[in-house]
């Protein structure tokens, strides 16, 4: 159980895992095992509480500047739908494509050649972005995923191609998911206040609205799937979210390109 001491009065919160001399500490010099779990438990509140205080403090002024605003809705949505899928790409690979234990090999060789084609994607889309700027890449970028969304779906086990149409589906993922990952880091550092010193603070803000775009999407796929028993239904509810995700997209008004 670690035993902080006073690391409370003498610390940042921030800093208390660097208090190794405190953690130590024996329980018996502050009040006993149950003394030094509640002050431990209070501690902890506290963090959680001050913590998700600065997220709200954070977002609320992200979300009052107007294209923050649209921007962050649009990255939360088609995040729902495009992390939603890649981590569900490998069980959908397992059980549809690839149901024999002969075949997982495959799978395995798919999903390496996709982060190959992802590196590419986010080269071809820095370069796209140039010409037609990053907001209408990210049009393009989140339609494609719509694309495939509804390729998915009308995937047919029965089809002796089977196979070839998800390699194609799965390099077409890994294009678009580099390029709309990068794409949205650059034109999220571009709206984001000229010389500020907050911006890793608007980052974490930035990455915990992902994490919770993934909890929100891992939710409604297994929804669909416990509902339909069936995966390919929960595309259908990913490509909502993908283009819920382009119209919002399309208020940013600041002309972005990558330089």
């Amino acid at each position: 159980m670690p035993q902080f001491g006073n690391v409370k009065e003498n610390l940042p919160k921030d800093l208390v895992l660097l208090n190794y001399k405190n953690i130590f500490k024996k329980h018996a010099e502050h009040g006993g095992f149950w003394e030094v779990f509640k002050d431990n438990v209070s501690f902890y509140v506290d963090i959680a509480k001050e913590s998700f205080k600065e997220l709200f403090k954070v977002g609320n002024k992200l979300f009052g500047d107007k294209n923050l605003k649209f921007f962050l809705s649009s990255f939360f949505f088609y995040s729902i739908g495009m992390q939603t899928i890649f981590l569900m790409a490998t069980p959908f690979g397992s059980n549809v494509v690839f149901p024999k234990s002969d075949e997982k090999y495959k799978l395995i060789i798919t999903i390496l050649v996709i982060q190959v084609i992802a590196i590419f994607g986010a080269f071809l889309f820095s370069k796209l972005s140039k010409k037609i700027g990053n907001k209408n890449v990210i049009t393009i970028s989140v339609i494609i995923w719509v694309v495939c969304c509804l390729s998915a779906f009308s995937l047919n086990k029965e089809n002796p191609n089977l196979q070839y149409q998800f390699y194609g589906l799965a390099g077409l993922i890994g294009l678009v998911m580099g390029g709309l990952q990068a794409m949205s880091r650059s034109t999220y550092s571009k709206l984001l206040p000229v010389d500020s010193m907050e911006n890793t603070t608007y980052f974490s803000f930035y990455d915990v609205l992902e994490k919770i775009a993934i909890i929100f999407g891992m939710l409604i796929f297994s929804v669909f799937i416990q509902k339909f028993g069936n995966m390919q239904y929960a595309f259908i509810a990913m490509s909502a979210f993908f283009i819920v995700g382009a119209i919002l997209i399309r208020f940013v008004k600041a002309k972005i390109n990558i330089n």
